[in-house]
């Protein structure tokens, strides 16, 4: 549990200042996190990767943000899992830039409409499950079809 964060509740992020030089980049890949609540922070999840190695299977689940001033921000983000997840901003819920072969399944998003922008060409293979398209907004970068959405139907009750 964490409240008043000044910056990001949750940040893996590579791009940071100076880098490595002459040393291998650093790498952040199957990473866990669940039973999260934050109340009041500056960002709730920031994920950045390097363009020549991006952050990978990075999972997030049943976690509450409320409060913050910006939602998720993802950059370079290969397998990304978002699982019943909640976001409450005055900004944009998620931002997804160049991401791709990743899950996002049971979120709950409030704050600007539509909650989801994605943009970055490398963007593709992003199944989303209990959203609909009209909660989606596409950069003009992003490739048809990068997009796919998991409707299930249940069977009713005594039938």
């Amino acid at each position: 549990q964490m409240k008043n964060i000044t910056r990001q509740a949750i940040n893996f992020n590579t791009a940071y200042a100076g880098g490595i030089e002459g040393g291998p980049p650093p790498r952040f890949r199957n990473v866990y996190l669940n039973n999260i609540r934050v109340d009041g922070a500056a960002t709730a999840i920031e994920l950045i990767g390097l363009p020549e190695m991006w952050l990978e299977n990075i999972n997030i689940s049943n976690a509450v943000f409320d409060h913050v001033r910006n939602g998720a921000v993802v950059r370079r983000v290969k397998a990304l899992r978002l699982e019943d997840v909640a976001i409450s901003t005055d900004g944009r819920p998620v931002l997804l830039d160049n991401v791709a072969a990743s899950f996002i399944s049971q979120v709950k998003l409030s704050g600007r409409r539509p909650p989801v922008y994605i943009q970055g060409a490398q963007s593709g293979s992003i199944i989303i499950d209990g959203l609909k398209s009209s909660d989606l907004e596409y950069a003009e970068d992003v490739p048809e079809k990068a997009i796919g959405f998991v409707e299930l139907k249940l069977p009713m009750a005594g039938i």
